[in-house]
């Protein structure tokens, strides 16, 4: 099992994976299968930025990739391997491994357009790129489609989908735009940070 991680990340940043990382490992048990734990460091966007021992030493029968934009320079040393790769919350550029994905798009459209029934009309996303994370741009694009099918104008808060990032951008939005009522996140970490803003403003 291949994971993510980001330089300088504190322990708790993959708490969103205890969970999957939980249930492949009780799977694995049940089958008398030994799992072994990789980390890979990736970037911001969550590419790559080495590839791990495991994959050039071909010393597994299969690979789980958690969390990752498999880019080519490990698709490459993929490609000389014969292990089954499934990806979970993971992506490849050219998307001919099987992944274990979440419906993004339709989550984000459902949760704009909760806000959106619920009166509000002035609403932003904080947290995507437009040439984000695919789980992210996904959850952006959900939110530009219940956006655009009421009428109403999207408000981009772009920055990445971590604390660091998100915590002084949705300050400076906040304080600057207090036209707007609701605030859809990227992810929790954001959602974390735009409230402790708006706490931090009053």
């Amino acid at each position: 099992l291949i994971f993510k991680v980001r330089p300088n990340d504190p322990p708790e940043t993959n708490q969103f994976y205890v969970p999957v990382l939980s249930g492949i490992e009780s799977h694995c048990r049940a089958q008398n299968i030994n799992l072994f734990y990789a980390q890979l460091p990736v970037d911001e966007q969550n590419n790559p930025l080495e590839a791990p021992r495991l994959l050039k030493e071909q010393s597994a029968d299969g690979l789980l990739f958690v969390g990752i934009q498999l880019n080519e320079a490990v698709t490459q040393v993929l490609q000389k391997q014969n292990q089954p790769i499934v990806l979970v919350d993971a992506y490849a550029e050219d998307e001919q491994y099987d992944a274990v994905v979440t419906d993004n798009e339709a989550g984000a459209y459902r949760a704009t357009l909760y806000l959106i029934q619920n009166g509000h009309r002035h609403i932003a996303i904080v947290g995507s790129t437009p040439h984000g994370y695919p789980s992210i741009q996904e959850r952006r694009n959900g939110y530009l489609r219940a956006m655009q099918e009421h009428g109403l104008t999207p408000e981009f808060v772009d920055c990445y989908h971590n604390l660091g990032s998100a915590a002084p951008v949705a300050e400076a939005f906040l304080r600057q735009n207090e036209r707007i009522t609701a605030v859809f996140c990227a992810n929790d970490e954001v959602a974390i940070s735009v409230m402790r803003a708006a706490q931090k403003l009053g």
